[in-house]
């Protein structure tokens, strides 16, 4: 899903971005398909556009390269996801990330939608920010709160991966060094 919300106080959940429809799936076959199905349907009734696909680990995969290219230095930098795509130097950054996580993804044989990372990342600009581009990411708002940040299983997870098939990820180590860095800055000062 890419799909941001903010909760302003309990029992409210404010919808701050639907940029594509929520993807459910079963990728061990563990739920028969036409319960997620009708799973799917439920939640498009509520207002939330929802559908099924066989393919769910690979809609997993996009949203992982989503979420790497933008959370972490959206929350370093405390600014939107637009504000990143007209920086040059946080461009080269996203795009770095992208490029590293392909890399992962080829090494370790795991299918992507897109064919490589530059096909990737023309989407990512063309299509995926400027429907987010006013979004501010949750990894930003956890590290406000004094929360740990999900940065492990996202560019920390790609470092690990990295490392079991000997490719190199410089950049998404350094951007996990820095999260956990800030997030342990914030907790002191709070």
């Amino acid at each position: 899903m890419i799909f941001g919300a903010e909760i302003p106080e309990p029992g409210t959940v404010k919808i701050t971005v639907i940029a594509a429809p929520v993807v459910i799936g079963n990728p061990d076959g563990a739920i028969p398909e036409g319960e997620l199905i009708k799973i799917a349907e439920t939640i498009n009734r509520a207002g939330i556009p929802t559908e099924y696909s066989p393919d769910v680990y690979k809609y997993l995969w996009d949203k992982i390269l989503y979420n790497s290219a933008l959370n972490p230095l959206g929350a370093l930098l405390e600014t939107n996801y637009g504000t990143l795509a007209q920086i040059p130097e946080t461009r080269e950054l996203m795009n770095s990330i992208i490029r590293e996580i392909f890399a992962v993804a080829k090494a370790k044989g795991i299918d992507l939608f897109w064919n490589d990372a530059e096909e990737y990342i023309e989407h990512f600009y063309k299509n995926l920010i400027p429907p987010t581009a006013g979004h501010y990411p949750s990894m930003l708002q956890d590290i406000r709160a004094g929360k740990r940040t999900e940065i492990d299983a996202l560019n920390g997870a790609i470092v690990r991966l990295g490392r079991e098939v000997n490719v190199p990820t410089p950049v998404n180590e350094t951007i996990t060094k820095l999260v956990k860095a800030k997030e342990k800055i914030v907790s002191k000062e709070g």
